[in-house]
């Protein structure tokens, strides 16, 4: 028989270390799924997701690189952007000072000034 192998490979040998390896996505089954009951107060005329095969093969398959959050892929038919998920949107005042920084504006702008006439 064949042995199944996937070996993953970092690009540079300095990331090696430092990503997050792949591992099997059956790592990683919710535990809601795993406490599912199979059918709606044991009535096999409600069943739920956990009676769907495909359901389980679509989230046992392929791999999972575990990060520390989460990440948005945005691709278009040109580019491609991965920016965090969890990233907090940076707060006015840091947009107002850097406008000051850059030279954008010649007087000091209240937050509300900022907002109502850039």
């Amino acid at each position: 028989m064949f042995e199944k192998k996937i070996t993953f490979i970092a690009i540079e040998e300095k990331y090696e270390n430092i990503w997050p390896h792949p591992q099997p996505a059956s790592h990683f089954i919710p535990q809601n799924y795993k406490n599912l009951k199979r059918h709606e107060d044991n009535n096999l005329h409600k069943p739920t997701v956990k009676t769907c095969i495909p359901f389980l093969d679509a989230l046992t398959s392929g791999y999972i690189i575990p990060f520390d959050q989460d990440y948005v892929v945005d691709a278009t038919e040109t580019d491609l952007s991965i920016s965090s998920a969890n990233k907090e949107p940076e707060p006015l005042d840091f947009i107002v000072n850097l406008s000051f920084r850059q030279g954008m504006a010649t007087e000091k702008k209240t937050r509300e000034n900022f907002i109502t006439n850039g």
